[in-house]
């Protein structure tokens, strides 16, 4: 979901409202949809007062992040109007054109208030109490999970939503995406792959691209019902999940790591391959030193980053740990600690990914191809 100057649309206006939630000054436009002047000079305001933005004003991957992460009291205290504890979308139905500073109302059990529960569920799921299925019904597994947060900060243990209780759910809970933006973003990502990709490479992104923006449930975990098909094979997305299992390890209580486990999903999804024997890898790869070291045994499938035709949509980026959730990067040393897969050279000396396991999540990020230690050629074994 990049933005620059001259972009229009929904993605557009979300960025002006939530630059305006922030605090900036959009007049006399304000969110019109339209990515003009004004706006590029409320993004670079924005990034220069904000640590680790690069002040370009390009709303890129991390700049969205610190946009969408506003909590209520960082609201209440720029002076933005709220609704249940978020910035007003004026245009939302349930704001009603009003942008008012209240919160939802008290919710327990069988409470018929659909729309506070769906939003209780989604903000338990945000803070690592779930997961639980957003379906508006107060149930038991929501009150197990609501009752549980309130024991973990101190708060009366009874599951009900009580004032005290959301103010300190929503005080935690970033802005979501709308489903809409999303589809947009998805629809504007494989736009543009598929006029800069080629082959399989663009087969495997393709398939990739319906999975940015799902993350880790609880946040941290590896896991969850959002990434399950990526992490676990179809599986609940619990430990020892699917890949701890084939390689022996069903013991695990934990999950995996999953940057890697990712591209060798996405390229077997896009390759239609039946089996982890029928892509290139010839297994399941879980590990960054894995793919690199695949690579390099094999001729024209490994490339340094400085190497002429390195940065190709579909190939396999190979950076180190360090830098791996920023814009900006940054190497240290040569040891593989991040991967993901190479949307599109932006012709600056950067590349668009689709990453896995970065920020907890599936991403789309831009990245200096100078960070990298080198790019993997998966297509090219013979």
């Amino acid at each position: 979901m990049e933005l620059e100057s001259g972009a229009q649309g929904g993605t557009v206006k979300l960025a002006q409202e939530r630059l305006i939630a922030w605090g900036y000054d959009l007049e006399p436009w304000g969110a019109d949809g339209d990515f003009g002047t004004d706006t590029e000079k409320a993004v670079r305001a924005f990034q220069s007062r904000t640590p680790g933005l690069i002040e370009d004003g390009v709303v890129a991957d991390k700049t969205w992040d610190a946009l969408l992460s506003m909590t209520r009291s960082e609201a209440l205290a720029k002076g933005a109007e709220l609704v249940w504890g978020r910035p007003a979308d004026p245009t939302s139905p349930e704001t009603d054109g009003k942008g008012v500073d209240e919160l939802p109302p008290t919710i327990g059990r069988g409470s018929d208030e659909k729309a506070a529960v769906e939003m209780l569920q989604r903000s338990l799921n945000a803070n690592g109490f779930g997961p639980i299925t957003v379906d508006g019904d107060f149930g038991p597994g929501t009150e197990d999970a609501i009752t549980a947060y309130q024991e973990s900060t101190n708060l009366a243990a009874d599951g009900i939503a009580d004032p005290e209780t959301w103010r300190h759910l929503l005080d935690n809970d970033p802005v979501e995406i709308p489903a809409h933006i999303v589809d947009e973003h998805h629809k504007a990502i494989a736009a543009r792959i598929g006029n800069e990709a080629e082959g399989v490479g663009r087969a495997v992104l393709l398939a990739a691209v319906p999975d940015i923006g799902k993350k880790e449930v609880p946040k941290g975990s590896n896991g969850g019902p959002e990434i399950a098909h990526i992490v676990d094979e179809g599986g609940p997305g619990k430990p020892p999940g699917a890949y701890y299992v084939r390689y022996g390890m069903g013991s695990r209580t934990d999950m995996p790591p999953w940057c890697a486990i990712s591209v060798s999903y996405w390229i077997k999804v896009g390759l239609e391959a039946e089996s982890w024997r029928d892509i290139p890898f010839g297994n399941w790869f879980g590990g960054c030193s894995q793919t690199m070291k695949w690579a390099q045994k094999y001729d024209g499938c490994w490339k340094f980053s400085d190497a002429e035709g390195a940065c190709v949509p579909g190939s396999a980026f190979e950076m180190p740990r360090s830098g791996s959730g920023s814009d900006a990067g940054g190497l240290s040393g040569r040891r593989p600690g991040h991967t993901g897969l190479v949307a599109w050279d932006n012709g600056d000396g950067t590349f668009t990914s689709i990453e896995g396991n970065t920020g907890d999540a599936v991403k789309s990020r831009r990245r200096r191809i100078a960070d990298m230690i080198g790019f993997v050629h998966w297509w090219n074994k013979e």
